[in-house]
This record gives C-alpha cells, sequence and structure tokens, in this order.
C-alpha cells in the first residue's frame, strides 16, 4: 500500500506510519519529485522549452541533482508574466484543469491558476492528518469556522471543500461552517454553535482572527469556555502576538497545537508546510537564545516563520529566498517566489538543538505530545516576501500601487515613501506609510503634520481600492487591519536618513 493510500484509507494508522519515516525518506522523495517535475515541463511544456533556450540550457534530461541545480531560476516576472496561460500548462488544454483559481499580480491585475486535480484531491487527508494530529478530532466534537474570504482566492474555497470532505467521513463528530469574513455572522456563531461542541477551530488571516477574537470579547461572549484552537495562513505572526491570542483564548503557552500556521500560495500550492509542536517549540526556544537563533537563522532581530514541509515540493534556498518545484496545473521548476529566509534538513535542525542543549523530543514528550506528533521532516524559514511587497490580509500591496498615486497634483509635496507591517502593543497588525516630504519643506506646525497625514491617508487608501481588487476585497472584510498608519518625516530624516547615498531606493522596511 502507497503512504498516499494510506493515508487516504486508514488515517490513524498514517499518524504513526508518519511518525517514524526517516528523515532520508523525505530527502529522497524530494530530490525525486524535483527532477520529476522539470523532466515533465522539459518534455510537455512549451513556455518552459522556450525559457530554457532563452537561458542558454540546452534542454537535455534532468538526471542528477547536479544537473537540476544548472536549471535557470524563473520567478513571476522572467516566467510567469511572458507566457500566455496556455503556453505554461502541464496539460495541453485548459479545460482538462478542473478548477482555476487567482492571485493578483502587480498593479493589481490578476493572474490565473489552473489546479491540478490529481494533486489538490490529497488535501483533504492533508487536512485530516494535520487536524488528528492538532485538535484530536477523533475524540472531541467539533465546530471549524473557516474565516477565509471565499471566491477565486486560493484559500477559501479550496480549505471549504477538503474541510467538508473530512466532516462528511463519517469518522469525525465535525461540523463546518463557512462565514467567510462577515465578523457580525462569526460572532453569531460563536455565540449560537460553539457552545454545542467540545472545541471550536477558527481558520483564517492573523489580523483578521484578532479582530474576531476582540469583537468576541465587547460582545460579552465567554471566549475562555469555547476551547477555540486556531489556524492560521496567508501571512506570518510574531511570537509576541501568538502569547498575546493565547491569553486572550484562554490557551496556556505550552499547547503548541492552539494557534498554529500553514504555509502555500497560489503559485505553489496551498498544502507546502505548516507549522507543527516541534516548529513551535524551536521558534520560541529561538525567541529567548539569541546566540541559538543566531546559529539557525543568521544575522537578524526578528525571528522568522519556522515550518516543516512534505514532499508535495522541493525547496531549496538561493541567495537567501525560498525557491520551489512543484507540480501543479502550471508545472514551477526552481520558481523564485521572493520569500526570504531558509532551508534545514531535520538532522541538521537536530544536532543544533542538541549543540545549544536542547533535546526537543524530551521537551515535547514532557509537555505531554505523542511521538506521533514529532514527524522527521525538512525545516524552512521565512521572513516573508523581500521582493517589495507587504501583505495584509492575503492581499498583497505593490509600491507600485502608490507610485501610481504619487502622479496626482494632490501629492506633489511627497518626495518618496516606505511600506511596513508593524504590530502595535495590543497585537493589532497593520500597514505602514512613511512620506518623505520634499527638501523645501519644513517647520511644519503640529496642526499642518496632522492635515497632512488624514490628506495622504484618505488619499492612498482609496487610491489603493481603485487599483488593486484584493486590496478593496480585504478591506470591506476587515477595514480595521487595512487601515494604513501614515506618518509624516521630513526630508532626509526617520527611515530616509541614509537613502541619498543609494542609487536604487529600497520601498520596504
Amino acid at each position: 500500500m502507497s503512504l498516499q493510500s494510506l493515508i487516504l484509507d486508514k488515517p490513524k494508522s498514517a499518524l504513526k506510519m508518519l511518525s517514524i519515516m526517516p528523515s532520508s525518506y523525505w530527502q529522497k522523495a524530494g530530490k525525486k519529485l524535483a527532477k520529476s517535475v522539470a523532466n515533465g515541463a522539459i518534455d510537455k511544456v512549451p513556455a518552459y522549452r522556450d525559457f530554457l533556450k532563452n537561458n542558454h540550457y540546452g534542454g537535455k534530461e534532468i538526471a542528477t541533482m547536479e544537473d537540476f541545480s544548472q536549471l535557470p531560476i524563473m520567478d513571476k516576472e522572467n516566467y510567469i508574466n511572458c507566457y500566455d496561460l496556455e503556453q505554461k500548462l502541464g496539460e495541453p488544454n485548459l479545460n482538462h484543469h478542473y478548477t482555476v483559481e487567482r492571485s493578483s499580480g502587480h498593479g493589481g491585475n490578476p493572474l490565473f491558476w489552473p489546479r491540478n486535480y490529481a494533486i489538490d484531491k490529497f488535501f483533504s487527508q492533508y487536512i485530516e492528518i494535520a487536524f488528528l494530529q492538532a485538535y484530536r478530532i477523533d475524540v472531541k466534537s467539533t465546530l471549524v469556522i473557516l474565516t477565509f474570504a471565499l471566491g477565486t482566492w486560493t484559500s477559501g474555497e479550496k480549505t471549504a471543500d477538503a474541510l467538508r470532505r473530512v466532516a462528511s467521513s463519517g469518522r469525525y463528530d465535525m461540523t463546518v461552517i463557512t462565514p467567510g469574513t462577515s465578523v457580525e455572522e462569526i460572532i453569531e456563531i460563536l455565540s449560537d454553535l460553539s457552545p454545542r461542541y467540545k472545541q471550536t477551530i477558527i481558520i483564517g488571516y492573523p489580523p483578521f482572527i484578532k479582530t474576531v477574537i476582540d469583537s468576541a470579547i465587547e460582545q460579552k461572549i465567554n471566549i475562555k469556555d469555547l476551547k477555540i484552537k486556531i489556524g492560521l495562513g496567508g501571512e506570518g505572526h510574531s511570537i509576541e502576538w501568538r502569547n498575546h491570542i493565547l491569553e486572550k483564548i484562554g490557551a496556556s503557552k505550552n499547547d503548541l497545537a492552539a494557534i498554529s500556521s500553514a504555509y502555500g500560495a497560489a503559485d505553489i500550492g496551498i498544502a507546502i508546510g505548516r507549522e507543527y509542536p516541534i516548529t513551535i517549540l524551536i521558534r520560541n526556544l529561538a525567541n529567548k537564545d539569541k546566540d541559538f537563533a543566531k546559529e539557525l537563522f543568521g544575522e537578524n532581530s526578528i525571528i522568522p516563520s519556522l515550518y516543516q514541509y512534505n514532499s508535495s515540493a522541493y525547496i531549496e534556498a538561493v541567495d537567501g529566498e525560498l525557491v520551489f518545484t512543484a507540480n501543479n496545473g502550471i508545472p514551477i521548476v526552481r520558481y523564485n517566489i521572493h520569500d526570504a529566509g531558509g532551508v534545514i534538513d531535520y538532522q541538521s535542525m537536530i544536532n543544533i538543538t542538541a549543540a545549544y542543549g536542547y533535546d526537543t523530543t524530551k521537551i515535547l514528550k514532557n509537555m505531554g505530545y505523542r511521538s506521533d506528533d514529532i514527524w522527521r521532516l525538512p525545516f524552512f524559514y521565512t521572513y516573508g516576501r523581500s521582493d517589495g511587497t507587504i501583505s495584509v490580509i492575503g492581499a498583497n500591496i505593490y509600491p507600485e500601487n502608490f507610485q501610481s498615486a504619487l502622479l496626482s497634483e494632490e501629492t506633489v509635496a511627497i518626495h518618496a515613501f516606505k511600506l511596513g507591517i508593524r504590530e502595535d502593543l495590543t497585537s493589532v497588525t497593520r500597514p505602514e506609510l512613511h512620506i518623505e516630504l520634499n527638501s523645501d519643506i519644513s517647520d511644519l506646525t503640529e496642526a499642518e503634520q496632522s492635515d497632512l497625514v488624514l490628506k495622504y491617508h484618505d488619499l492612498f487608501i482609496n487610491h489603493l481600492k481603485k487599483v488593486n481588487r484584493d486590496f478593496k476585497d480585504a478591506f470591506r472584510s476587515d477595514p480595521k487591519s487595512c487601515d494604513i498608519k501614515v506618518q509624516i518625516h521630513y526630508f532626509g530624516k526617520g527611515p530616509f536618513g541614509h537613502e541619498s547615498a543609494k542609487i536604487k531606493r529600497r520601498y520596504i522596511i
């Protein structure tokens, strides 16, 4: 019986088998996948053959990983945006694909991603295994509230379909409800339905989840009695954010599965990796031990998101960015999504943790975790986008969106801008827009600065809604988390202090 068949037919047995699979199995499976996807693209995908030709690669069969490592790196700019949709397909016709999903491109122009059913059909089994491991749905009646935006976005419809498949299997006392991004409806569900179940799992984007939790508390719902668990996706979250939400829902910091994230995207696939008890433990340890963090993640003051990944994709780190190979409706080979980060194989991770005095297996068992909860999957970490974008409620915001607003008479006082994401003292994560004024503007009164902040806030919010459809949808869902905080700086001050010596301007801070 194949591993996929075992997961399909006997998910509880699969949990045990996955926990005893050696790390070498996953390394071999990943390399096998990489060569298979590359050779398939060379044989069947016109765009990829042309891409190789343009990059002076002969298109020979990939027999070894050394061959694979010689293949050129692709991304949206040099591959996805350069070819017609039909040229990029792994199948000859678009109508051979059972569904198409959408993501926003630069400037808000949509990119369409046909999906491969042979790959996607196992997502429900992936969900089932994850829910068995993290939430013990086999022994607890469970209400699942899916708050991702529904429609053509990858996460909403696909996750809803997978959850319903698990719930309808008859193996669990599990009910799925999909209010999407209606906070009012979610509050009604928490009030009326959640008390009827032993636990409630809320799935969504981190900022929106916080909005839901805060709104429920404001409505006098006793959140701590509902035994809430939280599944996250779309963007990362800080350790401080996690601890803040744990306290609000009444969960212990030792309950590593109470809040956990998954990693995926429309272009690379939705089930690439996720947080496990061991990844959350290691991230917490790194947060307390600067030397350990430096050994794992290098010189960086931020503790990145840390995941383990399965053989549905092969992941490399090239020049500090994550590069993916996966067999989706559009095969991608060494595709740079421009997430900054790195890859650490399982045994290397264990060796590093041991060198710093941490026995992760022993710590987890002392916290009540079973051997079935510890898988020898490879690790990867990410700090988020490195290509000049920020993500808000799953919507990517590009510098180009702001640059186009600078063409009006209302913005003639602006010399430059920078974008960022910041978490305030109440753990609300919001986008930030830093504006540098022209060199001839100085000594503004406090009232004049306040007027400028309000003016630019309204101008850029309204402009973003016009040029970026995903942001418009996200703002409608959660205006508080999408509300841009504007900060005004005099010329050469604040984050613009060292820009004059640079030829190329950096838009993200």
